[in-house]
């Protein structure tokens, strides 16, 4: 189960007040400041978790606790009085759950879906314990005139609540029944079903107690209690018998227990320890006793405490405070009781940290940390494949893969610039000198090949190089049929993820006329570009994961083109206009590398009918030298893309839909240079250098070609 402690030091076990009501006044006024993390900074600012006003005088949040399966976390944010609300955090949405009830409040504990929610509200002071579900909203927990309690967790299932009753001092004739009145304060179970409490026994007579966790089934509780010298650690069958825990080694002093495993079976807490100053973790089992549980600096520990267990009791959440830290680290134990420091979320890993709870299987632990600014956040850890496990950063996790999965839509719009590059390769087939036309099939040469490269560069990111091989014939005077085949690679490194992968090209034309020539000429083209590519996500954002997955990626691409040369002394002036019509598609995948939280992504596509408008100029610059010049616009007729969409593992995202960026340029403008050089003897190199905008690319792309042809 989780759990979160609010005391951070051993003088503050000990602390107790005469009248148990002011004492949960205190605690609703220090709840904001109780973190040692939180109190470093003037406004400290929760940036995993938001407040319900970023914008008001004193801004703070603080999860306490989060559901057994991590997608519900749960605790305090300020509003815009900076008055503490209760919330629930899920999908990214910050809920008050208690808007109407108290003056201000705070949510304890959550079940293990976190579909049921426990808290406390305070009115002109006074505490109300309340639970909270999708269909009711909250719940005021009704209890005896003049008795005050305070919820701490919630059973697995959300049918049970553990916390403390609060005495209102001694009553004449003394009242009977379990909310009553007394002189001393009570552990309790509160059975939503039946509306009903059972108290717990004290360590001694009218002796407090206070219940702080509860087992998934609800049969156990946890907490503290007094004895004839001290405050124990107890463990606790409901309606059954109390056992006190007693400290580590027998030691004199005090102890208490934080939290209990899922099972019931293993207690977890801080007590005093023998030949040592403050107070150490602790882990308790029937068969081990109470077993003190080592930091990674046990040389300078000042003080440790383990806050929450895991479903079985292997793995166990807290901190420790170090004479040569500033603040307290963030420790998971293992099942051998060897700790492990989580770190904290600043580059030097110098700050501090703090852990309030943990996950069924103890993999995933949640709890405070600062970071660079001096600010705390919320941070998630999971222990990877990879040894040690890794510090995430909630918020920034949440939005790195958001604008991962919105950039998705401008990477599939460069596999359609590749396309479309394939959709332009064409061969010029030598031309008979009798009225500017073509030899016919069988006739002259009716048949050439040509050798290209070429390389593109965005700075934005992406960077694509290919190779290919073009062959054509001639069918008829005025008509030609050809192919292209080439192979490449394409490397983007956008904002949000990048793509790494082989892709295969292939195309083939129809051609009416010849571009080189007075008169209409046409081109009718497919053309088809597939990979498996690699996509990674991004970790531009400080404490993300770099997730990674392999699918396939494929392009089609239609167009029609539409030309008329005339001549213009030496030079041929040729305008043209083209629509072409193409699509992207993504398989869907999941991040297969060993990160904390993969991503699956929903299959994806893109599809855009462009038109363009552009002239063509060809001069010769010697007897042998032609220069080509290229220049137009291209703009969308219609344009469509599916939301990327899939699921996580990531608490607050188990699914999403994310738009795609809005079009950088809506107009975008190329240009071309090309200069073709014959050989003789059928032989011809040409160089060219082009620059183009690209839909969700501020920056143009630069490309440079190099061909070889040969006509047969």
């Amino acid at each position: 189960m989780k759990n979160y402690s609010k005391d951070r030091d051993s003088n503050l076990i000990s602390l107790k007040l005469s009248t148990k009501t002011c004492r949960l006044v205190a605690l609703s006024a220090l709840a904001l400041a109780a973190h040692p993390a939180l109190s470093q900074t003037a406004i400290p600012t929760m940036e995993e978790i938001p407040t319900f006003d970023d914008g008001a005088f004193f801004t703070g949040s603080d999860a306490v606790d989060i559901s057994a399966d991590g997608s519900v976390a749960v605790g305090n944010a300020s509003d815009t009085a900076s008055v503490p609300r209760a919330f629930a955090f899920t999908g990214g949405t910050l809920v008050d759950l208690a808007p109407a009830i108290g003056d201000y409040s705070f949510a304890k504990g959550a079940s293990q879906d976190g579909s049921v929610i426990t808290g406390v509200t305070f009115s002109a002071g006074l505490p109300s314990m309340f639970y909270w579900t999708q269909a009711t909203g909250a719940v005021t927990i009704p209890i005896s005139a003049g008795v005050y309690g305070e919820p701490n967790d919630i059973s697995a299932d959300g049918t049970r609540i553990v916390g403390t009753i609060y005495d209102n001092g001694a009553a004449t004739p003394p009242p009977v029944g379990p909310t009553s009145p007394a002189p001393y304060d009570r552990a309790f179970v509160w059975t939503r079903a039946t509306n009903t409490f059972v108290t717990l026994p004290s360590l001694i007579v009218g002796g407090d107690t206070f219940g702080q966790d509860i087992s998934d089934n609800g049969s156990i509780v946890v907490g503290r209690g007094e004895t004839t010298t001290a405050t124990h650690a107890f463990r606790a069958v409901v309606g059954g018998a109390i056992t006190d825990l007693g400290t580590i080694g027998g030691a004199t002093g005090q102890s208490r227990a934080n939290g209990v495993s899922g099972d019931g079976l293993v207690v977890v807490g801080q007590s005093v320890a023998p030949s040592v100053t403050g107070q150490r973790a602790f882990r308790w089992s029937a068969g081990t006793g109470m077993v003190q549980l080592a930091s990674t600096d046990e040389a300078n520990v000042i003080f440790s405490l383990a806050n929450a267990a895991s479903q079985d009791g292997s793995y166990v959440a807290g901190a420790a405070r170090y004479s040569t830290t500033p603040g307290y680290r963030a420790l998971r134990w293992d099942e051998n009781g060897v700790a492990q420091d989580l770190g904290d979320l600043t580059t030097g890993n110098t700050g501090t940290s703090f852990a309030n709870g943990i996950s069924a299987d103890g993999s995933v632990v949640v709890g405070v940390a600062t970071n660079d600014a001096a600010n705390s956040r919320g941070f998630i850890w999971r222990d990877a494949v990879r040894p040690g496990g890794t510090m995430l950063d909630h918020l920034n996790t949440l939005t790195q893969v958001s604008n991962s999965a919105a950039e998705q839509a401008a990477g599939a719009q460069y596999m359609d610039k590749l396309v479309q590059f394939t959709l332009g390769q064409s061969l010029e087939l030598p031309i008979d000198g009798v009225d500017g036309q073509r030899s016919k099939t069988g006739l002259g040469r009716p048949f050439s090949m040509k050798i290209t490269a070429g390389a593109a560069s965005n700075r934005d990111g992406n960077d694509t190089a290919v190779a290919g091989l073009i062959a054509a014939t001639a069918l008829t005077d005025n008509l030609s049929f050809g192919g292209f085949v080439g192979l490449g690679n394409d490397d983007d490194t956008l904002t949000g993820f990048g793509i790494d992968g082989n892709f295969r090209s292939f195309g083939a034309y129809l051609q009416g006329g010849h571009p080189a020539t007075n008169g209409l000429n046409w081109k009718l083209a497919t053309a088809q570009s597939a990979a498996e590519v690699d996509i990674t996500r991004s970790t531009t954002l400080p404490n993300t994961e770099r997730g990674t997955g392999t699918t396939d990626m494929s392009a089609r691409a239609t167009s029609i083109e539409l030309g008329y040369g005339m001549q213009r002394g030496a030079a041929l002036v040729t305008p043209f206009m083209r629509v072409t019509r193409s699509s992207v598609q993504r398989d869907g995948y999941t991040e297969t590398n060993a990160v904390a939280f993969p991503v699956t992504y929903d299959d994806y596509e893109v599809s855009a009918t462009t038109a363009t408008l552009g002239a063509d100029l060809r001069l010769p610059v010697s007897e042998a030298g032609v220069v080509r010049l290229t220049a137009g616009v291209e703009w969308d007729l219609s344009r469509s893309a599916d939301t990327v969409s899939g699921t996580s593992a990531i608490p607050g995202m188990t699914s999403f839909a994310v738009a795609g960026p809005p079009l950088e340029n809506e107009n975008r403008l190329f240009a071309e240079a090309r200069y073709t050089h014959t050989l003789g003897n059928g032989r011809s190199y040409d160089l060219g250098l082009g620059v183009h905008q690209t839909p969700y690319a501020e920056k143009p792309s630069v490309m440079a070609t190099i061909g070889y042809q040969m006509d047969f």
